[in-house]
């Protein structure tokens, strides 16, 4: 399984901010809403019957969630946009609230570095 947050891209996150902790609140605090929006936006298809949101939904989580080292979400997210590119939506149901799950682990793990960095 992956680790919720990869330190190493936590890490040159940090330093690229230049371990400004108020700089990076406010990059996280992006990043929440953003994600925030997209996992409804995929329930959303996914109750519509809207394939083609939930795949963009998700397809976006995967590039915006390794990019402040959520990496169990992103993985997951991953998994599910491959299976949506393919044409398989059957692990859709099961796979959503995984993502849920994954989101808010990474707040609180994303919440406990930026106060052990303060």
């Amino acid at each position: 399984m992956s680790e919720v947050i990869d330190r190493s891209v936590w890490n040159n996150l940090m330093i690229l901010f230049d371990n400004d902790v108020e700089e990076m609140q406010f990059v996280i605090d992006d990043y929440y809403e953003e994600t925030e929006g997209l996992l409804m936006e995929a329930r959303l298809g996914q109750e519509s019957g809207d394939d083609k949101a939930v795949y963009r939904a998700v397809h976006t989580i995967v590039s915006s969630s390794a990019n402040v080292g959520a990496t169990k979400l992103a993985d997951l997210a991953k998994a599910l946009d491959r299976d949506l590119k393919a044409g398989d939506k059957s692990s859709v149901d099961q796979m959503l609230p995984q993502l849920d799950a994954a989101y808010a682990e990474a707040k609180v793990e994303i919440g406990r570095l930026l106060a052990d960095a303060a």
